[in-house]
This record gives structure tokens, sequence and C-alpha cells, in this order.
């Protein structure tokens, strides 16, 4: 199992396709903006990154 450093670290990998779909998923399933920000964050994804493409 990766620890959250090595994802971390591994951003780089991730194509800017996952990127818009993991942060339009996030989004999709946040209960507020609040929440939506903070699920972003811990995950390291930027809003701008869920913008159309």
């Amino acid at each position: 199992m990766r620890n959250l450093d090595s994802v971390k670290a591994n951003l780089h990998e991730v194509s800017r396709d996952q990127r818009y779909r993991g942060v339009r998923l996030v989004a999709s399933a946040a209960k507020d903006v609040e929440d939506c920000a903070l699920l972003l964050a811990v995950l390291g994804l930027d809003p701008a990154d869920g913008l159309e493409r």
C-alpha cells in the first residue's frame, strides 16, 4: 500500500484528464462548498483542474 507522501510525490504522474475527472467527481459528491474545498485540498487537487478542458 502506498503512503500519502508517495502519492504526493507522484502527482505529476496523474494526467490532466484524471485530475479533471477527479475534481468533477469530488465536486459532485461534496455536501457544500467548504466540504468540496477540503476534499480537493486533501487530495492535492486544484479547483481550476475541473474547468472545461
